[in-house]
């Protein structure tokens, strides 16, 4: 389980930052109650992404939970990111913090879902129907 240590160590973490390559799918977000701004490039080939990245400025808990975000999906298919929920995929129990702070936290994975909503809306449909 991630600890608030290691998001600390992840929001100093210079591996999943920068932009990525030609063809990445780029969104941005940005969260007016703390000023963070997230930037995530996602290189998304055959339902798979392959490689994710971001540029961050703000908090110390939006920066550390963009970069463990970028680590932990790249490799995975779209539709299990799409199953995924926030604590799941960051291994963290958001729950720990303040409600502000939470909404730092999910920050990038909301920014990731609705992405990827848009880009596989097939899969996205599949997450919402009543039969899972």
């Amino acid at each position: 389980m991630t600890t608030l240590d290691d998001i600390v160590d992840h929001a100093r973490c210079q591996s999943w930052r920068g932009p990525v390559f030609d063809g990445a799918v780029t969104v941005l977000t940005r969260n007016p109650l703390c000023g963070d701004i997230v930037s995530l490039h996602v290189d998304l080939r055959d339902g798979d992404i392959w490689q994710a990245r971001h540029e961050s400025v703000g908090c110390i808990i939006s920066r550390g939970c963009t970069s463990l975000l970028c680590e932990q999906v790249e490799g995975k298919p779209v539709a299990e990111v799409l199953q995924s929920g926030v604590e799941g995929l960051l291994e963290f129990d958001i729950s720990q913090l303040t409600i502000h702070k939470q909404q730092c936290a999910r920050l990038a994975y909301d920014l990731l879902q609705r992405m990827l909503r848009e880009q596989f809306p097939t899969e996205a449909n599949e997450k919402d129907s009543p039969n899972d």
